[in-house]
C-alpha cells in the first residue's frame, strides 16, 4: 500500500533551526538562547548591530530574533 508524501510527518530534527537572539539586555538574551538551544536549535547571539550583521553574514540564519540593538542612524 503506498503512502500519501504529504501526510509525511516530520521529524524533531527536520524541525530544528539556526537562529540568531540579538539584543543588547543580557540577560534577555541570555535566556532566550538557554530556552532556544535547550529545544534542540543552533542559536547564535548578538549584542550589536555590527556583531548581527557578522553572524548574518557567516552562518545560514532561519530566524532572527531582534531586540533594541543600537539607537538613531546606526540601529536596525
Amino acid at each position: 500500500m503506498a503512502t500519501n508524501a504529504l501526510q509525511h510527518q516530520p521529524t524533531s530534527q527536520s524541525r530544528q533551526h539556526t537562529l540568531l537572539v540579538a539584543t543588547t539586555d543580557p540577560d534577555q538574551r541570555a535566556f532566550l538562547s538557554a530556552q532556544l538551544d535547550a529545544d534542540g536549535h543552533t542559536v547564535y547571539e548578538a549584542d550589536s548591530t555590527a556583531a548581527a550583521i557578522a553572524k548574518l553574514s557567516a552562518h545560514a540564519i532561519d530566524v532572527m530574533l531582534l531586540g533594541c540593538l543600537a539607537h538613531g542612524p546606526a540601529g536596525l
